[in-house]
């Protein structure tokens, strides 16, 4: 069945619920499982008159005149180290009474943080930030020629030493030289967020005449998302004159800010949508209107480090510089408050019917007319530069032709059993690209049994 779902070309098979293209994919994903009578895989040439492109295979579900049932479900899982685990659950509500159906489904997921010293992960050594402290050259070259006279070879980063007493003393960087401190920030760092989900989804079709069937869809869902970035990082001029400082040059001092929290984010993302179709028939035609709105709204909350300037204004005025860094001389967290919103705006217009027969049977054409817009617009507090306001714009239409040359059941050169071309084109044109153009032509041919 997983080769037979594939068309000649690979391409994936598209979905059609008791033979007509449905509204949206939630007409698709709320259905019941139980409430499908059967299913049928359709030939590629009827994805022409669903809207698809011709050369998909079609998965038809035909559902039950009549069907009523509740679902709910409950899930968790955990990893086999600890930590990460998750729990999800799902309430599903459906009743159908032949073209009639309403569905309400709600579903929610539990996600818990999971830190990277959970895991087997060593801090990258290739880092000159730690807790006390390394020392580096402003140029990233040699931080002292005397130190490197004693350690024998050129040093270019040495750790701080953890006795206070024995930081004003040169040869005290002598066990750290070339050899720096590191620090494990992993307590500090998620690897897997915190987040909560939430959806909730409604589907409705009603019969609003003899012919014509309405269908409303609509969703919303809310995803929240909280993790530690690790903690803040400092690179601090150290000037040759510091009375702490026992190097003949300036250096910087590199360490983690852990006196302060660690830095964290937090994101939460709105996704909203709205389906409006309309299927119906008039003078032997058939007809399907398509109305589609989608919003989504993304905002995110991130630290980036810490304002120094009051740390670095100590050390400047002769202030230890590798003391622990004092409360009031950290300034407030370094925030970018970004948020992108995304709106995408569709209609599609299908008209399918008989223009003519031959005597091998009826020429079948299936009209599609599409329109869409698309708007972005993305900002950042913290990098303003990168601020966009982009919009797209796209329409087309496209024809498609089943006209058949041979029947067996009709007697018409019955040798050839079933034959029949499919003949289609299609423009769409996209703002500020231009049109693309498309054509495809095939023969459908099913022998004669004997």
């Amino acid at each position: 069945l997983g080769a037979q779902l594939k068309g000649a070309d690979g391409a994936n098979p598209v979905y059609a619920i008791n033979g007509r293209r449905p509204l949206d994919d939630e007409e698709v994903q709320s259905l019941p499982f139980d409430a499908i009578q059967s299913f049928d895989l359709l030939p590629q040439e009827a994805a022409a008159g669903l809207g698809y492109s011709p050369n998909q295979p079609v998965l038809n579900f035909t559902t039950k005149a009549k069907f009523q049932g509740f679902e709910t479900m409950a899930n968790g899982q955990t990893s086999t180290d600890g930590g990460g685990g998750s729990a999800d659950g799902r309430f599903a509500a459906t009743r159908l009474r032949g073209k009639t159906r309403f569905t309400l489904t709600a579903t929610w997921l539990r996600q818990n943080e999971l830190r990277q010293d959970r895991r087997s992960i060593r801090p990258d050594p290739s880092l000159p930030f730690d807790s006390v402290g390394n020392v580096t050259a402003l140029g990233g070259g040699e931080i002292d020629p005397q130190l490197s006279a004693l350690a024998d070879n050129p040093v270019t980063i040495a750790a701080v030493p953890r006795d206070p007493a024995t930081r004003r003393e040169l040869d005290a960087y002598l066990p750290g030289a070339n050899r720096p401190n590191v620090t494990d920030p992993g307590a500090y760092r998620s690897l897997q967020p915190r987040q909560r989900t939430m959806k909730i989804a409604g589907f409705f079709s009603q019969p609003i005449s003899e012919r014509t069937t309405a269908a409303l869809s609509l969703s919303a869902e809310r995803q929240r998302s909280w993790s530690l970035q690790g903690l803040g990082t400092a690179s601090l001029l150290v000037p040759a004159g510091n009375i702490s400082s026992p190097f003949a040059n300036d250096i910087w001092l590199n360490r983690y800010v852990n006196e302060a929290d660690p830095l964290t984010q937090s994101g939460s993302i709105w996704t909203l949508h709205a389906g409006l179709g309309f299927v119906g028939a008039f003078g032997g035609w058939n007809w399907s209107l398509r109305l589609n709105h989608d919003r989504k709204h993304n905002q995110n909350d991130s630290e980036l480090g810490f304002d120094m300037a009051g740390v670095q204004d100590a050390i400047m005025q002769g202030g230890d510089a590798f003391a622990p860094f004092a409360a009031d001389q950290i300034g407030v967290a370094i925030r970018d408050r970004s948020r992108s919103i995304v709106t995408t705006n569709d209609a599609q217009l299908i008209l399918n019917g008989t223009v003519l027969t031959l005597p091998a049977g009826p020429v079948a054409v299936t009209t599609t007319f599409n329109a869409q817009r698309s708007r972005s617009d993305s900002q950042s507090r913290a990098f303003p530069d990168a601020d966009s306001l982009l919009g797209r714009s796209q329409g087309g239409s496209s024809l498609a032709l089943s006209i058949p040359i041979a029947s067996a059941a009709d007697n018409i050169l019955p040798f050839l059993g079933r034959l029949s071309a499919d003949v289609s084109g299609g423009v769409n044109a996209v703002s500020r690209y231009g049109p693309l153009y498309t054509a495809h032509a095939s023969l459908i041919w099913t022998p004669v049994r004997r």
